[in-house]
């Protein structure tokens, strides 16, 4: 099986205007979408698109939800690259913790029939907005690889749009790697970082269990550390707020 579990944390910086920074445990499931049913096949403790303590849901992720995680991915992939894609696509998520699900950011890895990764899609949504918006990314090392491209999507109202962005991303093994930092736009210094670094668990009945008990309400500790942190910034340390820029509700590129 392909799908596994993966831990660590996750940090924030901020250098510009103010310094902030935190950094939090985190869980996330790693689920190749052709073991899916297979993993989620247990009424109300590990539930498909049905309530359950934990439980997997084809409405809570890449849009629009009538068409199957691999021909969204894929007609991404085919939109931003031309490129016809038909191998592997494993999603890097957290799934629903007792109904409620939130991602701020999802990954999907898409593999040739060799096993190598060719392609990472990234859906970001933003808050409160609940907006989605989706990158493609070719992978070009065996390793990492290193992106670069303009921001095109208002994500939090304490950055500006006018920012670059620069992610560095490595191929799933026993460890997940993201870097992903802002510069304004044509400048050198860094305002921003975020670093998500991951080891992989297999994804037994034990490991699942006992990752469930130490991340009982990971959903919703995510939503509240956004908004705590946004408390911060903006009341304690009066950071800059930018409204969001277009009212229009994007879903996708």
């Amino acid at each position: 099986m392909k799908s596994c579990l993966y831990t660590g944390e996750i940090e924030h910086r901020r250098f510009e205007p103010v310094c902030h920074e935190f950094r939090y445990k985190v869980c996330y499931y790693y689920l190749d979408i052709e073991e899916i049913e297979k993993i989620f096949r247990y009424p109300f403790l590990l539930s498909l698109n049905s309530p359950g303590i934990l439980s997997w849901w084809r409405k809570n992720y890449i849009y629009p939800n009538d068409l199957s995680i691999r021909e969204v991915v894929t007609n991404a992939i085919n939109k931003h690259t031309g490129e016809d894609f038909d191998g592997p696509i494993r999603m890097l998520t957290n799934i629903s913790y007792f109904g409620y699900c939130f991602n701020p950011v999802s990954f999907y890895y898409c593999f040739d029939k060799e096993e190598k990764l060719k392609f990472i899609v990234s859906e970001v949504t933003n808050t409160p907005w609940k907006q989605r918006n989706i990158e493609v990314y070719p992978f070009r090392g065996d390793k990492k690889t290193l992106q670069q491209h303009p921001k095109s999507f208002h994500v939090s109202p304490f950055m500006q749009m006018e920012i670059d962005y620069t992610f560095v991303l490595n191929k799933p093994e026993e460890d997940i790697y993201i870097l992903m930092q802002n510069r304004p736009t044509g400048e050198k210094n860094l305002v921003f970082d975020s670093t998500l670094e991951l080891r992989r668990k297999e994804i037994t009945s034990w490991n699942i269990f006992s990752h469930f008990m130490k991340f009982p309400f990971i959903t919703f500790k995510t939503i509240a550390a956004i908004y705590w942190q946004a408390l911060l910034l903006y009341f304690i340390k009066k950071t800059p707020f930018y409204s969001h820029p277009d009212d229009r509700i994007r879903i996708g590129n």
